[in-house]
């Protein structure tokens, strides 16, 4: 079934304390990884029984719910957003206000999944290592968190870069020269006057 055909069939749920690097959407360019991010979470609970432990409502009107599948060989219960942060594909939910992660010993337990993932280079962690076997300085990259204040700070630009000014008009382009004729005109006059006042200062 199409997206059209499932409306208000469906129950949009957004993984609770995870953020997954963003797709292309609104003019807006992709992120590195997204598409893998988004191919796994499909292979990964399509067609499985899924399993939401549900918090609230955000303010785009989705769910927020921790979510469970059970997966072979010994369909032990799995937690999604942990699984994604595991595998480098998600970073825990770094905004100020709405995250959820079941309570403060989730929350650790996301936070050194992530720190694993990037410690062992997984996922959009890969092009953090620099050096010698990966010993070097790590390479910042931009988190989903990052690249959304960005955008929303960047307004109408895409990549940071300012759109064109729009063209001026025929008569904005003419406004400076008439201005500059015009200033030169008064010019003139003030000259004539000024002789023409010395011409009368000098008559007996």
């Amino acid at each position: 079934m199409v997206r059209k055909e499932l409306k208000d069939r469906t129950i949009p749920i957004r993984i609770a304390g995870i953020d997954a690097p963003e797709g292309a959407h609104f003019g807006r360019p992709a992120q590195p990884y997204s598409s893998e991010a988004l191919q796994w979470l499909r292979n990964y609970i399509l067609g499985k029984r899924v399993r939401a432990r549900i918090y609230r409502k955000d303010q785009y009107d989705r769910v927020v719910a921790t979510v469970f599948v059970r997966k072979p060989p010994f369909f032990l219960r799995k937690d999604v957003g942990l699984e994604m942060l595991k595998l480098g594909l998600a970073t825990t939910y770094e905004a100020k206000t709405g995250a959820e992660f079941g309570g403060p010993k989730m929350e650790q337990v996301y936070k050194d999944a992530e720190a694993a993932a990037r410690r062992k280079g997984k996922g959009m962690w890969a092009n953090t290592l620099t050096g010698f076997f990966g010993l070097g300085r790590r390479r910042e990259i931009e988190s989903p968190r990052q690249y959304k204040d960005r955008m929303r700070a960047a307004g109408n630009t895409i990549l940071g870069k300012k759109t064109a000014a729009p063209k001026a008009t025929t008569a904005a382009k003419k406004a400076p020269a008439v201005k500059r004729e015009t200033a030169a005109a008064a010019k003139k006059e003030k000259t004539k006057a000024t002789a023409a006042d010395s011409t009368v200062a000098k008559m007996p």
